[in-house]
């Protein structure tokens, strides 16, 4: 095979894996936009606790947390 057809091939690999990455960011972000939904969401809340000095609240935490986590996936799945 010629090296052009490996670079396509690369590209469409990377471009799914690219999409995948975009989805499961997507994924996680949005469950974190309901309570109780989420696996990570207990650990996400107490690491940015310790992490902020407790200055702002768990829920808004939260809340900035997955609007970042649909974003970064957003941006991954348009190939930003």
């Amino acid at each position: 095979m010629s090296g052009t057809v490996y670079s396509r091939v690369n590209r469409r690999y990377l471009s799914l894996l690219r999409i995948s990455i975009g989805v499961i960011y997507l994924w996680f972000g949005v469950l974190k936009f309901f309570h109780g939904y989420s696996p990570a969401e207990d650990l996400a809340a107490k690491t940015i606790a310790r992490l902020s000095f407790g200055v702002s609240s768990d829920h808004t935490n939260l809340i900035l947390l997955a609007t970042w986590e649909c974003i970064i996936g957003l941006f991954f799945i348009a190939g930003k």
